[in-house]
């Protein structure tokens, strides 16, 4: 398990205090929650001020992005 952070392109589908809904077109149909654990602080900041449907580009733990098909 990688600790590394790997750039994703996503769209902001929902958030709560610790996790994010991404959807990221085809790659997940349904969309993938991940903790806001598992992004980069910088990024995290940036889902707080982002509105829904928002495409951002982020910095996630590589392992989950990986684990949720997100690459």
């Amino acid at each position: 398990m990688s600790d590394e952070y790997v750039t994703i392109s996503a769209k902001i589908k929902g958030r709560t205090a610790r996790a994010v809904l991404f959807d990221v077109g085809d790659t997940v149909s349904r969309g993938a929650w991940v903790p806001r654990s598992c992004l980069h602080g910088a990024d995290d900041q940036k889902i707080d001020k982002a509105r829904l449907d928002d495409e951002l580009e982020l910095r996630v733990r590589e392992w989950i992005a990986e684990r949720e098909g997100l690459l």
